[in-house]
């Protein structure tokens, strides 16, 4: 399981990568991101490897992840209504 820290950085969510941990590199820099929204390298590294990990799914991980996505966007929907 992935364990949050302080010490999330690009580099942290590379060396992940290259272990073939891809997942663990997108939380990694997503964790950075929150605490550092300004880094445009890091949120266009986030992008590309988002891409990736949705391009080496199966179909039905795919059609999960567009479902939780829908369900996520159906959630923001209704709070920007209130």
């Amino acid at each position: 399981m992935y364990q949050e820290t302080e010490l999330a950085s690009p580099t942290l969510a590379d060396l992940y990568y290259q272990q073939g941990e891809i997942e663990k590199a997108i939380l990694t820099l997503k964790e950075f991101l929150a605490r550092n929204p300004h880094q445009l390298k890091a949120r266009e590294r986030l992008k590309e490897l988002e891409e990736e990990f949705f391009k080496s799914s199966s179909p039905e991980q795919k059609s999960q992840k567009i479902y939780l996505l829908n369900q996520m966007l159906e959630r923001i929907k209704k709070e920007l209504a209130r």
